[in-house]
């Protein structure tokens, strides 16, 4: 698929329209430039030109950047907020499709929150692997695709429905499953005590090419969904403060190539 950076046709304008500009304050002010100036300018505003430094400041801002930040080199930056930045470059590029996966490491819960909101309010397609349910309720979702029981399961709707779907369709599943069991016991029960008998011979060999079709189409048991009420408990005690020591320590140290030593130096901690 095609990805129309946003950023990338900005910057294509600008050069445009640059050029243009350097022709007519050069004497060019032909009616073919001056026309070509003007699909240039309406070319640059489409793109989001007169705004840009605006949209810049606002995900950089909401990302947890502060205004001291804007001029400084990636480089001076620590791994963490070069994570960011990588986040807040492909949320300026504006794509088609938006492809994030787990978003929201590095971000702290204000950043988090700023995140969902971009998210919802976006307007290409936007596709999220993650393990934040706060995001996912933030960021409205249209469709939720699950991985269970070794299947994608699709669902329509917020991640509220979804998760109300779900607990629907594993109770369907379930249902189906006992049920098949349930008749899979009964045909193996009547093949077991009148297979042998001649006159039930007819009835238990029906009984058998059923039982075969069952087992050709079985109904998977649906796993156990983890719902809050079964996760364990974890509490831990409350640290001791270990409060304020200080330490000292001596060294005596001896070097072959001088002929001085250094002993019982004091150093704290």
């Amino acid at each position: 698929m095609r990805i129309c950076e946003q950023m990338a046709r900005l910057n294509r304008a600008q050069a445009r329209l640059d050029v243009l500009t350097n022709k007519i304050a050069g004497g060019d002010t032909s009616e073919e430039v001056l026309n070509a100036q003007a699909d240039a300018l309406a070319e640059f505003e489409a793109a989001g030109g007169y705004n840009v430094d605006e949209k810049i400041a606002s995900v950089l801002t909401g990302l947890g950047f502060e205004q001291k930040d804007f001029k400084k080199s990636c480089t001076e930056f620590s791994g963490g907020w070069q994570m960011k930045i990588a986040l807040a470059r492909l949320l300026l590029s504006e794509p088609d499709m938006l492809l994030l996966d787990e978003p929201t490491n590095h971000l702290d819960a204000k950043a988090k929150a700023w995140l969902g909101k971009y998210l919802s309010a976006y307007e290409g397609t936007v596709v999220i692997v993650t393990h934040e349910e706060s995001l996912l309720n933030s960021a409205q979702l249209t469709q939720v695709v699950e991985v269970r029981d070794q299947m994608a399961n699709q669902f329509r709707g917020s991640y509220g429905k979804f998760l109300e779907e779900r607990v629907q369709r594993v109770e369907r599943q379930q249902k189906l499953y006992d049920e098949q069991q349930a008749e899979i016991e009964h045909l193996e029960d009547y093949i077991r005590r009148f297979g042998a008998k001649f006159s039930h011979a007819a009835q238990a060999q029906d009984k058998r090419k059923k039982l075969e079709r069952i087992n050709a189409n079985r109904v998977e048991a649906p796993t156990d969904l983890e719902t809050v009420e079964d996760r364990p408990p974890l509490h831990f005690p409350r640290p001791t403060f270990c409060g304020t020591h200080t330490h000292t320590y001596k060294t005596h140290t001896h070097t072959q190539t001088h002929s001085h030593t250094l002993s019982h130096t004091q150093n704290a901690i």
